[in-house]
């Protein structure tokens, strides 16, 4: 288990992540899930690591999937 301590995003939102978070951690929702992960890109490539769970308010219940959002879909890769 890792400890959690709360954030503010980018834009305002405040939640829940692990301690563990840096500066240019990603928010995600995996498709079909119901959990949102925070992801760390690994430097000069496009693959991901996985840093756990988040909580962000405002984003649990679908309220982030904009048309914006729905367009930047597509698969990733977690090391």
């Amino acid at each position: 288990m890792y400890e959690h301590g709360f954030f503010v995003d980018d834009i305002g939102r405040f939640g829940m992540g692990p301690t563990a978070l840096e500066p240019g951690d990603e928010v995600w929702l995996l498709e079909g899930g119901r959990t949102l992960f925070i992801l760390r890109r690994r430097p000069g490539s496009e693959c991901y690591r996985m840093i756990g769970e988040a909580y962000v308010h405002g984003i649990m219940h679908g309220e982030a999937m904009t048309a914006d959002v729905v367009g930047r879909v597509g698969p990733v890769t977690i090391l």
